[in-house]
């Protein structure tokens, strides 16, 4: 979370902002654009410490695109040409998928992982 963007590995989202929610040890509010096109999510990767609170805008080039996060419990539809913007905090350590189940799963359509860490 705390990377130089000049270091990011490939497909690792760099935030659009950063700010603390409140006090110094309070949850960051950390922003990420996500492009989805020809079945692709890019950057496909999102880090962030445990407990910081996500704003995920996800646009679509070329069609309409359903997601899940089962983990979070988390489903939302991107339409051609369109965007959308959702908010969630972390909770626990550990990779999470996201993925568009009408475009044939993980294995077949977009796909791309939220990445929680301890701080």
């Amino acid at each position: 979370p705390e990377i130089a963007s000049s270091n990011l590995p490939a497909g690792v989202a760099e935030p659009q902002n950063v700010k603390p929610s409140g006090g110094e040890s309070s949850p960051y509010l950390r922003s990420f654009r996500l492009a989805i096109n020809n079945d692709s999510v890019s950057p496909n990767n999102i880090i962030a410490y445990v407990g910081d609170i996500l704003t995920l805008t996800f646009e679509s080039v070329d069609k309409t695109y359903d997601f899940v996060q089962p983990d979070f419990g988390l489903r939302w539809q991107v339409a051609a040409g369109g965007s959308k913007t959702f908010q969630f905090q972390t909770s626990n350590p550990g990779k999470f998928i996201f993925y568009c189940p009408s475009c044939g799963g993980p294995g077949k359509g977009p796909v791309g992982y939220v990445t929680a860490v301890a701080r």
